[in-house]
């Protein structure tokens, strides 16, 4: 069951900050795993992170800007879950494409991240 409009705009609220830190360098390390932004952020849960992700996915593809959430990544392998792979803003190609090309994909798009928020205010 999805979250409720007001439900996931709260919670896009408290993740996208915590997101925007990371890719700044304002944090240790330059990756945030699920567990760490659902403690830091209280919540949404395992069952609903993809669905605040997801909306902070598309709203920095409206505006022109790389997928910020790229930086929140399993704990095990440290690369984004299967819901971010399935996102319509991630090239079919990639959406499809074999793990070497997902992770290619990934390191691309998590440099794009990293130089836009090192020259961008938020």
């Amino acid at each position: 069951m999805p979250l409720r409009a007001g439900t996931l705009s709260a919670y896009v609220k408290r993740a996208r900050p915590i997101i925007m830190a990371v890719a700044k360098g304002k944090r240790k390390g330059r990756l945030i795993t699920y567990k760490q932004l659902m403690d830091e952020m209280r919540g949404p849960g395992r069952g609903y992170i993809g669905q605040v992700l997801e909306e902070i996915c598309q709203e920095e593809h409206q505006n022109a800007r790389p997928l910020l959430s790229v930086l929140v990544v399993h704990s095990s392998d440290k690369l984004p879950g299967d819901t971010f792979w399935k996102l319509a803003v991630v090239p079919e190609n990639v959406r499809n494409g074999t793990k070497e090309m997902k992770k290619g994909f990934w390191e691309e798009e998590r440099g794009r991240v990293y130089e836009y928020w090192q020259r961008h205010a938020p």
